[in-house]
Parts: C-alpha cells; sequence; structure tokens
C-alpha cells in the first residue's frame, strides 16, 4: 500500500537533451543550454515583427518588461511564448521515446513548422481573431 502513494520516478532524471542536468521544467525550458537558441530565435522573430527589444525572465512564467505600448502585441506574444514551450516539449519527448537526435536547430524547426501550420489553419477559419498575428509572424520566419 506504501508503494501506491510513493510516487516512483518514469526512467532516466538527466536531461535528455545535455545530459549533465537534472531534468526539472526550469532547467528543460530555460537552463538546458540546447536551449537558449531557440528563446534567441523568439526573441529576434518576435524583434521584427513588434520592434519590442524583450528578453525572457528565468523563471516559468510569461513575465516581460513591456513599454506602454507593448499590450497591443500580447497575443502574439502569448502565442509565441506558447509555441515555444511546446516546441521544446514536444523535441524533448521525441529525443526521449523516440530515441531522435536533436539539437537547438530542431527545436527551432519546430517552432517554425508549427507557426506555418497554425496560419494555415487560420486562414481556413472563419473570424479567425490570429490570422494577421500569424501572418505577421510566417512573414518574419
Amino acid at each position: 500500500m506504501t508503494k501506491l502513494y510513493t510516487p516512483q520516478p518514469d526512467g532516466p532524471t538527466l536531461c535528455i537533451f545535455c545530459q549533465a542536468h537534472q531534468e526539472t521544467s526550469t532547467h528543460l525550458f530555460l537552463k538546458c543550454s540546447t536551449v537558449p537558441p531557440a528563446w534567441e530565435y523568439v526573441m529576434n522573430l518576435i524583434q521584427r515583427t513588434t520592434r519590442l527589444y524583450l528578453t525572457p525572465s528565468n523563471e516559468l512564467c510569461v513575465r516581460f518588461n513591456f513599454p506602454n505600448y507593448a499590450t497591443r502585441f500580447t497575443d502574439q506574444l502569448i502565442l509565441i511564448y506558447t509555441v515555444t514551450r511546446h516546441a521544446i516539449w514536444k523535441t524533448r519527448n521525441a529525443a526521449r521515446f523516440e530515441n531522435k537526435t536533436t539539437n537547438s536547430g530542431t527545436i527551432i524547426q519546430r517552432i517554425q513548422q508549427t507557426l506555418r501550420y497554425r496560419h494555415s489553419y487560420e486562414i481556413r477559419k472563419n473570424n479567425s481573431i490570429y490570422e494577421n498575428t500569424l501572418r505577421q509572424l510566417c512573414a518574419a520566419l
């Protein structure tokens, strides 16, 4: 009965990307040496499409230092942040469970593919609220 209540690790706890640190959410999404180039790519993408100069905090929440006029870009920032987190997670799972080799370029490619796919989906929808945002992002890819 005690084993029913004791969490058991489901496999290796080392980061699948760097193989040097414990895999925690903070390490995986922000501190692993494989991830910063993807975030840098995203920050450059945001800069090209919005003219905002942002840097993500080293926490797992969306916290940016916004200029006052940046609120009009909230949807775009949340979308790109969510897509990036999802791309990191999907790339991690492909490496862990499908033994696929991965690097920063793989994460960036997944971000680009996701944005293009999402844009093509939004074009086909009626009353799409993200079509213009995605058009701008895809044009900057």
